[in-house]
This record gives C-alpha cells, structure tokens and sequence, in this order.
C-alpha cells in the first residue's frame, strides 16, 4: 500500500495498491465522519459502512466505485479533516478519489459513448470557437431547455438537457481586449494628458451604494454623461481577421486617475469569459485600469484542463497545463500578478499544476495566481489611503449584497477577498456558504443532473431567505446554478465595483 498522488509514480494507477489505499482511507473517515454532510459520497459510504456494522473490509466494488464517481472535487473535505498532511496518516480524501478515478479509466476504460461525450465536454477552445462565431444558431439551441436538440446535444455530450447553460457572446473577450481595448487605452492616455487627475472628479459621478438600475442590477443612474467618452456603434465582429475595426462598438470609458495606483498584471480569462461573459472580463479590465493597473493578456494560453482532470484524463490535463505554463511562464517570471477571474480555474492552477506536473515552472506559475479581488484587497492593504482616493467609501446605509461562497474559493486557502473588499467600500455582505452542486463538469453530466439539483437546494433556499436580490460569486459555474434554482442573476464581484463607481455601464 503506498499514499502517493504522483500520476508518474508507477503504483499510482496499480489497482491493487488503489484498491488497498481506498480501504485505508475508508476505516479512517469511518473512525471520524467530520464530513458526514459534506457531500452524497460521504453520505452513501457511511450509510454502507453501517449496513455492515462497521466492517468496512466488507464494502463491495460497486460500492466503492459510487463513493468514487460521487465525489465532485469541491474539496471541501481536505479543508475540514484532521488527518491531511503533514499529519502521519496523510490523508487527502479528493486527491485519492482522483486517483481511483483516473487508475479506473486507465485499467478498464469507458465505452465509446462516455469517452466521445468526454472529449466534446472538455475542448471548451475547440466548441467556444465555433459556437462564438455562429452564436446565432448555437445559443437558441443551448436555450432551449429539454427540447429535442438539447437531448440531442446531451446524447453526443453528456450534459444534461435540463441544465441552465449559459450563452455564448457574439465577440471573444481577447477580440474585444486586442481591438477595442487598444482604442479605449489611447482615448483615455489623451484624456489623462488633458486632465489633472481624479480631483476634479465631481462625487455625484459617484453610484450611490445600492442604487438599483436596470434589470435589478445595481445601476449607473447619477453618473454624469460628459464624463463618459462615447463612440459610434458599428457592428458585432466573430473573428478575429475581421477588418471592420473602424466599426467596432467603443466602450464608455471614465476619466484615467493619472495618480492611481502602479502595477501591472497578466489576465487568463479562463474560458467563461472569453467565450460566454466577455462583460466580466471588460469589467475587470476597466476597474484595474481605472486604479491605474495596466493588464495584458499573454498569447498561447487555453482552457486550465479542468474538464480533462475531472473526467480522469490526466495526460490530457497535462498536455493543456503544460502548454499554458509555456504561456504564462515568463509573466509569472518577471514578477508580473497573473489573475484569473473564475475560481475553479485558478484553484487548478494554483494546486492542480504543481501537484501533477513534474516541473519547476508550475510552481512559479501557480504562486503568482491571483483572484482579482485578491488582488485588489492586497493593493488596499499596501496603500490605503491611494486606494480610497480612487473608490471611496460610499455614504448611506450600506446596501446588501449576498455573496455566494464558492467551494473552490474556499479550497484555495485565501479566505473571502471579495466579502471583505465589498465590506470594505460600504456593502452589507450576506454570506451563502453552500455548495452549488456544480464544480467542474460534474453538475453538468447527465447522470449527476438530479443529484446535482438535490445538492443545491441548501444553497438555493438560503439565497431565497435572504432580504436581498443582489447575489454575486465568483464562480460562473456555480452563478449559472443560482440562476437555475432562483431566478436571480448573479454579477462577479468585480462588476459591482465596477457598476459602483461607474466604471463601465450596466
């Protein structure tokens, strides 16, 4: 019996030595059950170990393979449990049912049907593309809830046909970043020439604190036309050779704080923003900007490999960390934040990369991993008084806002950046600390479909409590199920701010 978690250690995938680990691992939760309501794998192995009167060498392999195939890698568990490393049991509940996953693939693998459905679910690059470009016919599709195509789509995919899913944007957030962007800069540099910076800024520029706009999402109303720079509106691109570039759509872009805050970061913007919520990344593009952080967004980078991970195909995971490893490697390198704005994302490549690749380079990569309200929070704990020159506290009571805590949040180990900087700028921040039954893709396959939906009822009735219809998160996964289950659209954290201080328009 061995406890590794390293893929090129030759037991890892060896079922015997998997099988025994397993029974290891199994007596000792047993002995514990801390995380007897953490999640249905926990739940279906306690209720075999009791049928069994506690003999858990009795557990038969399908039963085992249930805990296996249940555990969604929310990595809540490891967090709560006493016995992870360094402790001499060195115990890390996820990271074997990622092994057991990955040494039963390996040893028996999956019909063809499961194995098609897999690959179409994780080439997000590959399917985002296409769907971008012919967004038009893809997303009444997509939208369509139930409908013949979507059982169709869930026949050839796995995802099931009943899941929210969210559309795709006409123009990929690196179009917009490396077109419009690049217009946007230059206005503002020439209205920061002009200027004498953020003091001739009038405070009823300013969005009062909870002052609802348009859908129900906190508004723009009270910021001063003149003070947004406007363009012509010309039409949507979907590729990126278009030579429409005179036509573009111009964002509104405030007032540049010439005596903002320096610095500068490197985006990934993962694939939800790229493909399906470019208005997130446009967000967090204009609040650092505004703070007086430039960003830029390295060339070469892809989907982080969750979807390959979850599903067990570990050398594909590698072959995708691998390559954005290559891409990131000499931003991490000079010293340069990288922040990626979707948390399953950036807890693969701040834990995943390192753990499962053989390389110095993940490391240096995975520390300058940054979520941008991390980043944003540090900047304030650095310079305190700069940073409230540029966003204020607001004035009044305090709106509130509810704030889903996502499980890869948490499992990144970097505490509630988002709660304390909304708290910090004047919101009344609820806490929803409840799993959304997403994580990864294994919400999103069909099988999992109901037991998905029974784990988010926590999550769903809890927002329902709350007095608030303003819900954010900073997990587009887990939004689209709050969404699904509530009704409520969630924002990301960083375009409150930015609807806030009327960086960008709603």
């Amino acid at each position: 019996m061995s406890v590794t978690y390293n893929p090129d250690d030759l037991l890892y995938t060896d079922e015997d030595d998997v099988s025994r680990e397993i029974g290891r691992v199994f007596d000792i939760c047993n002995g514990c059950r801390v995380c007897f309501n953490l999640c249905p794998s926990f739940t279906d192995l306690f209720n075999s170990i009791d049928a069994r009167d506690g003999r858990v060498g009795e557990l038969r392999s399908d039963e085992k393979d249930r805990v296996i195939e249940e555990c969604y890698q929310c990595k809540l568990c490891a967090l709560r449990c006493p016995y992870v490393p360094p402790h001499e049991w060195l115990l890390d509940f996820p990271k074997l049912m990622l092994r057991a996953a990955i040494q039963k693939r390996t040893s028996s693998p999956p019909p063809l049907k499961v194995r098609l459905a897999d690959s179409i679910m994780s080439r997000t690059d590959v399917s985002g593309r296409v769907a971008t470009a012919f967004s038009d016919l893809i997303n009444p599709v997509v939208g369509a809830r139930g409908g013949i195509l979507r059982k169709v789509m869930q026949g050839a995919s796995g995802i099931a046909s009943q899941r929210l899913l969210p559309p795709y944007a006409k123009r990929r957030f690196s179009t917009w970043f490396r077109r419009d962007h690049v217009i946007s800069q230059s206005i503002a540099k020439s209205m920061a020439e002009g200027s004498t910076g953020r003091e001739g800024i009038r405070e009823e520029q300013i969005l009062p604190i909870g002052q609802v706009g348009a859908e129900g999402s906190l508004g723009r109303e009270g910021v001063k036309d003149e003070n947004v720079v406007r363009g012509s509106t010309g039409g949507e691109s979907t590729g990126e050779g278009n030579a429409e570039e005179e036509n573009v759509i111009r964002e509104g872009v405030r007032e540049r704080d010439v005596s903002g805050l320096a610095g500068s970061v490197a985006l990934f913007p993962t694939c939800f923003v790229e493909y399906m919520d470019p208005e997130i990344g446009k967000d967090l593009v204009g609040v650092f900007e505004y703070a007086g952080i430039s960003c830029t967004l390295p060339a070469g980078t892809q989907c982080c490999g969750a979807p390959w991970l979850h599903s067990g195909h570990i050398d594909q995971f590698r072959k995708a960390a691998t390559k954005n490893i290559e891409a990131l490697r000499d931003s991490a390198m000079n010293g340069t934040t990288i922040v990626v704005p979707q948390a399953t994302c950036a807890y693969v490549m701040r834990k995943d990369y390192p753990a499962l690749l053989d390389s110095p380079d993940a490391k240096i990569v995975a520390d300058s991993i940054r979520d941008p309200m991390e980043y944003l929070l540090g900047l304030r704990k650095n310079a305190k008084s700069t940073f409230e020159g540029i966003f204020p506290r607001l004035s009044g009571d305090g709106a509130e806002v509810i704030y889903h805590v996502s499980c890869h949040t948490q499992a990144q180990g970097i505490g509630l950046k988002a709660r304390d900087l909304l708290a910090a700028i004047g919101f009344n921040v609820k806490l929803v600390n409840k799993c959304a039954g997403i994580d990864g893709t294994w919400g999103y396959k069909s099988h999992n479909y109901a037991l998905a939906k029974k784990v988010a009822q926590p999550m769903k009735m809890a927002i329902e409590d709350a007095a608030s219809k303003e819900v954010c998160g900073d997990c587009h996964l887990a939004n689209y199920a709050i969404l699904e289950e509530t009704g409520l659209r969630p924002m990301h954290p960083i375009q409150i701010v930015a609807r806030t201080y009327g960086i960008r328009p709603n």
